[in-house]
């Protein structure tokens, strides 16, 4: 079908929405090429840079969001228009997305918004490293310095004004940084799902898969194959002031099979810095390729490479997202697969490749030359290391059915897709979400929480979209409401154990002091100790310097020898105490 030109001027909403969203993931980089990279390098890569990205959004001129029913054929004639909801449903959703967004905000754990949950002492060593160390950083160890190598861009920006203002600036404007990207998010998902229903932000914050029923299977099971009753007598065992929920660590609710599909509210608690880029990168790609497949096969892959620094195992999970677009770019126009090829080397992407390529090369030096000795287990591999293959099938199996395959049976019942072109993004979701669980890499398989994130954010969208679509039968919403009702329990269980912990400390603002901040090494440390002594299949993974290695480089790799800048030590005094090769390990 040939492609619609449609009005100019129709678009300003959706223009905004695209140019805030690319300044928002590119203004990271600009801190990284002029904090990493010699100037003679880092201004060139940064002028070529912001002219791929401002070409890119340019594209957008011309093709607002709901063109995608103009430009593919609808499953029915009636879905055709967008559904315009009343000006008191308007407000209701509005009302409700604030609520949501003042709440889960005032407890994520954020610059010290928030209790901070196991996480953070991670993500507080690494800012700080930020903040204090010149750029490019190097963290301290008893063997040496080595560079930091990790997806920092999230941090940069608040790092950044931290230099200048001091740590307790810095967490506070992360907390503003980090609001800004979730506001972005939810708009972007609100776009997705293509409704005004008070529904769609209770779904964005509260969308997950049946992990109660996972951990009440296994619970029980465990329970009968021990004392032959099904139920246990749990009498003083319940804590009810856990962090999970009747400690049942619904996350992680088979932890032999080391698979989790993380919850949105998860995801807030524990990776901001991945989670919203992922939502936003994703969200752009697709209704790109849902405007028109030119527009998004001319500009993928300058999304992709701002998606790069932010999180590269999230960007891994846009494969099927890519995919699709090719796909639509090969069904609608009659241009060969050389042709298709051919479209690409456009200009903004043959403006993104000197970025693309400096980041690349920087995440290459995970790979070189270290003194350190790592997990086996956190090496890539497919299976699982512990359990054989007709007891990880069944349970895989079971992993899926409870996590996406109940839901996505729901979906292709209801088919809340507005085109053929979507129904075939949603069946390469289906089929990517079922796949992955087989692979791991990471000490707690990274891969399969972070990969994930784009699917589960489209199914979420897709799940919103069908309860609030009056078309679709009566018995089909209620169906899928009673699975996003009893699957809620995991989100809410976090949120309800960060209000408790607000509760029992009578604030919310905690900042954690400076100097009690520990640096990577210490925390290494640490998790290499926990690691020997204890007997959690998680945290077995981190023996010898896994923790470490996930945070450096080699210096003695092309990137650090020709593109950074010399190394200029910042003499701390947690550097200080890292001189002492043995450094004291707390209890």
């Amino acid at each position: 079908m040939a492609e619609q030109e449609p009005e100019k001027g129709q678009n300003v909403g959706i223009l905004t929405l695209v140019g805030i969203s690319a300044a928002y993931l590119c203004l990271p980089y600009v801190f990284f090429f002029l904090g990493w990279l010699r100037w003679q390098i880092g201004l060139p890569v940064i002028a070529t840079f912001l002219l791929a990205v401002f070409a890119a959004v340019r594209r957008w001129r011309g093709y607002p969001a709901d063109q995608a029913l103009a430009v593919l054929p609808p499953y029915r004639e009636e879905d055709t228009p967008l559904r315009r909801a009343s000006f008191q449903s308007r407000i209701l959703t509005v009302v409700t997305a604030l609520g949501l967004l003042v709440v889960v905000t005032s407890l994520w754990g954020t610059g010290g918004y928030g209790p901070q949950d196991s996480d953070h002492p991670k993500h507080n060593a690494l800012f700080k490293t930020l903040i204090e160390q010149n750029w490019p950083p190097f963290v301290q160890s008893d063997r040496g310095e080595f560079p930091l190598v990790f997806y920092v861009a999230y941090y940069l920006p608040a790092s950044w004004v931290g230099k200048k203002l001091g740590w307790e600036v810095a967490n506070h404007f992360l907390q503003a940084w980090s609001i800004l990207g979730l506001s972005l998010s939810l708009i972007w998902f609100w776009t997705l799902t293509r409704r005004n229903s008070w529904v769609v932000p209770v779904i964005f914050f509260f969308f997950s898969g049946l992990d109660v029923f996972g951990a009440a299977i296994l619970r029980f099971s465990a329970n009968f194959h021990e004392t032959g009753y099904f139920l246990p007598y749990v009498g003083d065992r319940i804590d009810w002031n856990a962090l999970r929920w009747w400690n049942w660590q619904m996350r992680w609710w088979d932890m032999e099979l080391a698979r989790n599909y993380p919850n949105p509210i998860e995801q807030l608690f524990f990776v901001p810095h991945q989670a919203i880029a992922g939502w936003i990168a994703t969200a752009i790609l697709v209704t790109a390729g849902l405007a028109s497949p030119a527009l998004a096969a001319t500009t993928w892959g300058v999304w992709c490479v701002l998606l790069l620094l932010w999180s590269p195992l999230v960007l891994v999970g846009l494969l099927p997202v890519l995919i699709w677009i090719i796909w639509n770019q090969l069904a609608t126009q009659a241009k060969g697969f050389f042709g298709t090829v051919r479209q690409w080397m456009n200009w903004p992407h043959v403006l993104i490749l000197p970025a693309f390529v400096v980041v690349a090369l920087y995440y290459t030096a995970r790979f070189g030359p270290l003194p350190f000795p790592g997990s086996p287990v956190a090496r890539f591999g497919i299976g699982n290391p512990w359990l054989p293959w007709n007891v990880f099938l069944p349970r895989l199996a079971l992993f899926f059915i409870l996590e996406v395959g109940i839901i996505a049976a729901i979906l292709l019942v209801s088919r809340p897709w507005e085109s053929t072109s979507e129904a075939r993004l949603a069946k390469l979701i289906f089929v990517w979400l079922a796949i992955l669980p087989f692979f791991r890499f990471g000490a707690c398989n990274d891969l399969v929480m972070r990969a994930s994130v784009p699917g589960l954010f489209l199914l979420a969208a897709w799940s919103a979209r069908t309860l609030s679509e009056l078309r679709i039968s009566r018995w089909k919403r209620l169906v899928l409401l009673g699975v996003l009702l009893i699957g809620a329990t995991a989100p809410f269980s976090d949120l309800y154990a960060h209000f408790r912990e607000a509760l029992r400390k009578r604030r919310i603002l905690e900042i954690p002091a400076a100097e009690t901040v520990e640096p990577l090494w210490q925390l290494n440390l640490r998790a290499s100790q926990l690691a020997e002594e204890g007997s959690h299949l998680l945290i077995r993974n981190f023996k010898g310097d896994e923790f470490f290695l996930q945070y450096i480089g080699s210096p003695e790799t092309l990137f650090f020898r020709f593109l950074a800048k010399p190394q200029t030590r910042t003499l701390t005094f947690e550097n200080r105490q890292m001189e002492n090769p043995t450094p004291k390990i707390h209890p």
